[in-house]
């Protein structure tokens, strides 16, 4: 073993300096494209992560309940509780209309810090005896709107019981929670507000949000062994929770792809090494050492480097992700048409069960292709120094 990886190093720091720039630019080549993985595979589990919770925390809850249904107080991984209403309505602007849902919520409990800091929520007093609403920044871009302007609403269902009914309101605060798939179809109220403005056609009950130790699925499982019916937030938006899953998805299968493409990458410096050292190959089989040996002492030089290069990928990928959020900061600021339906604001996540199996793919695609590799020593024979001469 001591001899084996003396002649291991000695291939990887004594070899002729070809090699050894060869080696080089490959380590390089490889730490690069592993960092490059990582940061686009962390960017897009935390992207993920970040449009859940910004749908979860406002959207809908982890899951929701009937009205009627007794929570106990002892379930203490339920962070809110919020008795909400939720109807549409056709908006007119100043620049044009759009068909949103209207969410009627205890604007005293339901707008709590955590709430107001993930929403980014901008609110002024106006004076008016009107109903009230907060809209996005996306939906005032849109219809031309700003605090303080008046906008009308049709509602199905009228306080008097007519079908369809206009009504006049006031803009009272905009959010922006940069998910432009939430933001642009949904409005906020007061409960009292929501009577004047729908008579019929709405939907009232309780949403649920958990803690973040625990997920939806496990909040759910609990209260359903409790004997509490609980819909989870994907059953009732299952549009949306499947593009997540299908991009999520997709894209990690493209990561790991690239992976394994890198992982023959490392197969052809293998093939490379030995094209170059075929003299030195030929000498060793001279002096009596045999075909395995040679093949050790190859495979294990490459797969050192490579280990070394993912290693220094890793860190450099991990490095490069905790600045992310300000290279998305600064990004966000141009205001790029082709960043719109992207989130650009989220805690950074790493999802280490996929980073594992990303690392995987990689180490053992380079294993299996630089062992096969191998057999090209086989064809090197001691006979050859003499027809190079």
């Amino acid at each position: 073993m001591h001899n084996l990886f003396t002649l291991m190093m000695q291939k990887i720091f004594m070899g002729n300096a070809r090699n050894k720039r060869r080696l080089l630019r490959s380590m390089v080549l490889i730490s690069l494209v592993v960092a490059l993985l990582l940061v686009s595979l962390i960017f897009v589990v935390s992207m993920v992560k970040g449009i859940e919770k910004t749908y979860v925390t406002l959207g809908g809850g982890n899951a929701t309940v009937s009205l009627s249904t007794q929570i106990p107080s002892s379930l203490d991984f339920i962070e809110n509780e919020d008795d909400v209403t939720i109807g549409a309505a056709l908006i007119y602007g100043k620049n044009g209309t759009k068909v949103c849902a209207i969410k009627a919520v205890d604007t005293a409990d339901y707008f709590n810090e955590q709430r107001v800091s993930l929403m980014h929520l901008q609110t002024e007093t106006v004076d008016t005896t009107l109903p009230l609403l907060i809209i996005s920044h996306e939906l005032s871009q849109t219809l031309g709107l700003s605090i303080g302007d008046s906008i009308a609403l049709v509602s199905v269902g009228g306080q008097n019981g007519e079908r369809v009914r206009p009504h006049l309101c006031k803009v009272g605060g905009i959010f922006d929670t940069g998910y432009k798939e939430l933001d642009e179809s949904l409005i906020f109220t007061s409960s009292t507000s929501m009577d004047k403005l729908f008579a019929s056609g709405t939907e009232t009950h309780t949403e649920l949000t958990f803690s973040s130790a625990y997920t939806t699925d496990e909040g759910v499982k609990e209260l359903q062994q409790m004997g509490i019916y609980a819909e989870a937030w994907y059953n009732r938006s299952p549009d949306i929770y499947q593009n997540l899953l299908t991009s999520q998805q997709t894209l990690m299968t493209v990561f790991i792809a690239i992976a394994l493409l890198c992982g023959f990458f490392v197969s052809s410096l293998a093939l490379e090494m030995i094209q170059s050292d075929h003299k030195t190959i030929a000498i060793e089989k001279m002096i009596g050492l045999n075909a395995k040996r040679i093949k050790k002492v190859y495979f294990f030089s490459v797969e050192l480097a490579t280990l070394v290069a993912i290693a220094f990928g890793t860190l450099l990928g991990f490095i490069l992700s905790s600045l992310l959020p300000y290279f998305l900061h600064f990004i966000s600021t141009f205001h790029f048409a082709v960043f719109d339906w992207y989130l650009l604001k989220f805690t950074i996540y790493y999802p280490v069960t996929n980073i594992i199996e990303l690392l995987i793919a990689l180490l053992f695609v380079s294993f299996v292709t630089v062992w096969l590799s191998m057999r090209r020593i086989n064809t090197v024979e001691p006979l050859d120094l003499l027809k190079s001469h």
